[in-house]
């Protein structure tokens, strides 16, 4: 009888066309869109403004500093009149070196040089305004602020810079690679508790309850049977998701764990979405639950909000709940391969038993209520 509610059910899925779209392009649609985001999201993509008032060389070689350590063509240099283009948001920030930068190198006096951010992408301005500090604060009582140093030194583009490359233990990695794959599972959270939320609300206004009960039909098997038809129907959406990251980007991800990963995620929001479901007395309830737990879940993982900058209390939660832990679990594979990962995949396992369990044995509230 499982099996057959399990047939069933997907057959009403994808007998609508509005479901059918839904799983097909929400996919697309999120994997693009994410994408694009997370590779927006740095400072490579970042301009910066640099306003000599003071024509030195000191000053000339501290603005050098800052071009060679973001990049070429994000840090320009810029006229007084530099106010429209932060309103604009062409610049993200401003930095100002003051007209006694120089004389005050030589006093051995701190210089402090204003730095004004645009009202427009705020968070790249802040993450400027952090790397620029530390990396001034790295060099003070260094030979760099030494004007009896620095008018010796020329520059020579000949010796080329350092660069940082992402490693683990058997290839290259870049951060797109370990951001990017958690819309793999995002896309299927999104599609699964939308849908399945209002599944139990829709089979007792339609009557389909009603019949279910005439037939002798066992709570567990009709928890069942919805729980593993939403769970194949999210595992199809993540290797949708999967098979269009790999095509738009060049997202290296270690395509076997994510099979394994995808289908737990799917059984996880699968019984939390049955749960949703189970317990709402009408579709409004329904659907104001799922988009508040398909919110909290995303923000959860870690993938908008830095863990580490939580609240110590929120963030003992945070880093304890399935989101952010079926993440964690594949980016730990990327960088340091499978092995010992065995505790976290005990850790996933006990977490879909749980709410597996739970939504089973809710199953007879709608079927009761009834």
């Amino acid at each position: 009888m499982v099996f057959h509610i399990m047939l069933y059910e997907l057959k009403r899925i994808f007998k609508r066309f509005g479901s059918i779209m839904m799983v097909f392009i929400a996919p697309a649609f999120v994997v693009i869109l994410t994408s694009a985001f997370f590779s927006s999201y740095e400072l490579q993509t970042m301009k910066l403004g640099i306003y000599l008032e003071d024509k030195s060389l000191p000053a000339r070689l501290t603005m050098k500093l800052l071009t060679s350590f973001f990049k070429g063509k994000s840090v320009v240099e810029v006229s007084k009149n530099f106010n429209d283009l932060l309103i604009k948001g062409e610049l993200n920030a401003v930095i100002v070196i003051p007209k006694d930068f120089t004389q005050k190198l030589y006093k051995k006096q701190r210089t402090y040089l204003p730095f004004i951010p645009s009202p427009v992408d705020l968070q790249v301005a802040s993450a400027i305004y952090r790397v620029v500090n530390s990396l001034f604060a790295d060099l003070e009582g260094s030979a760099f602020f030494d004007p009896q140093i620095l008018k010796y030194l020329s520059v020579d583009r000949g010796y080329p810079s350092p660069r940082l490359i992402m490693k683990n233990s058997k290839k290259s990695i870049d951060f797109e690679s370990l951001i990017s794959p958690s819309v793999i599972f995002f896309s299927s959270v999104l599609v699964v508790i939308s849908l399945l939320s209002l599944s139990v609300v829709s089979d007792g206004e339609r009557g389909i309850l009603d019949l279910y009960i005439s037939m002798d039909l066992k709570w567990w098997e009709y928890s069942l049977g919805k729980i593993i038809s939403y769970t194949v129907l999210g595992f199809t959406i993540s290797m949708l998701a999967c098979i269009i990251l790999l095509l738009i980007t060049n997202t290296n991800i270690p395509v076997e764990w994510v099979l394994i990963l995808s289908l737990l995620n799917a059984l996880f929001h699968s019984s939390i979405g049955f749960i949703v479901s189970s317990l709402s007395p009408t579709r409004n309830i329904a659907s104001l639950v799922a988009v508040s737990l398909t919110g909290l879940f995303f923000f959860m993982s870690g993938t908008i909000v830095p863990v580490s900058s939580l609240p110590e209390s929120f963030k003992m939660v945070s880093v304890r709940t399935f989101p952010f832990k079926i993440v964690y679990v594949l980016r730990k594979i990327q960088l340091y391969g499978a092995s010992g990962i065995s505790k976290e995949i005990l850790y996933l396992l006990l977490w879909c038993s749980i709410s597996l369990a739970l939504a089973i044995f809710l199953g007879k509230i709608p079927l009761r209520r009834k």
